[in-house]
């Protein structure tokens, strides 16, 4: 039985979708499967899907007979597989994986039992594939951990988890924009640990149709009520995160396009001429 269920909604990526499962395809670990649910793409993507699953029996194929969202997605998808498979990766269908990823944290999965969930290091692209910048995350268990209400310390698309974390959490919750941190909070305090690889495993896609470009502050709202609702629990509260969380309130007073600059201008470290990630 392979060790890892890669999980992969899809909805109108037919732009990238190929790119993404192609950069599955030539991961140096081979032990997984590819589920992946076309969420009522009206683009291409499902053709493209089924193609590139007639010539690899390690894609398997879901499709909604509508778009439901990529919560309810999620949750369909980690259903499917979480019985038969020890670990479940998550993947964007217009991200790309590096080829070592998934050998990188599967093996620190093996080495660090304790740990619970991985992520990595991000190279920011855009719509082309140019890279523009970087993203860092927070390294250890401790680190994650002080961090969980500054932000959201844990690249999703990018993560390798053990199943018995969807399983316990019982998945995802529908928390418009924000359905990973949810689960990150509720899994931080039920005592699961997260930690990140430094080094960049995945480049993450930033383009004009994300969500998250188009809904900004309905993601900052959900964003806030979660930490609201964590602020003052025991391990949590922290002065930063409580000024933070201010921080956040006032971001809502702004215009959207000033709220994403200053986002990636906290979070991306721009890429300068000639430098490599």
């Amino acid at each position: 039985m392979p060790e890892i269920a890669v999980l992969m909604p899809v909805h109108n990526a037919g732009c990238f979708v190929a790119t993404a499962v192609a950069s599955l395809q030539r991961q140096s670990f081979r032990d997984f499967v590819l589920f992946a649910c076309d969420d009522g793409s009206t683009d291409h993507s499902w053709d493209i899907l089924q193609e590139m699953a007639r010539s690899d029996t390690r894609i398997r194929l879901l499709q909604n007979p509508r778009n439901l969202g990529v919560t309810a997605t999620l949750n369909r998808l980690w259903r499917e597989a979480e019985q038969d498979f020890p670990f479940c990766a998550r993947m964007d269908a217009d991200d790309v994986a590096l080829p070592e990823r998934l050998e990188v944290q599967h093996n620190y999965l093996m080495a660090h039992p304790e740990i619970h969930a991985v992520g990595c290091f991000l190279e920011i692209i855009d719509e082309d594939g140019q890279p523009v910048g970087c993203r860092h995350y927070p390294e250890t268990a401790a680190e994650v951990r002080q961090a969980l209400l500054l932000g959201n310390p844990l690249p999703h698309p990018a993560l390798l988890l053990r199943s018995e974390l969807y399983r316990k959490m019982e998945g995802y919750r529908p928390v418009r924009g924000a359905e990973d941190y949810d689960l990150w909070l509720r899994a931080a305090s039920a005592g699961f640990q997260f930690a990140n690889v430094p080094r960049v495993l995945l480049q993450y896609r930033v383009s004009a149709g994300q969500v998250k470009q188009r809904s900004l502050k309905s993601t900052l709202r959900s964003t806030l009520q979660l930490q609201r609702r964590y602020l003052f629990h025991k391990g949590f509260f922290s002065l930063s995160a409580l000024f933070h969380y201010c921080a956040g309130n006032v971001l809502l007073l702004l215009p959207n396009r000033w709220v994403m600059w200053l986002f990636m201008k906290c979070t991306v470290r721009q890429k300068k001429a000639g430098q490599h990630t």
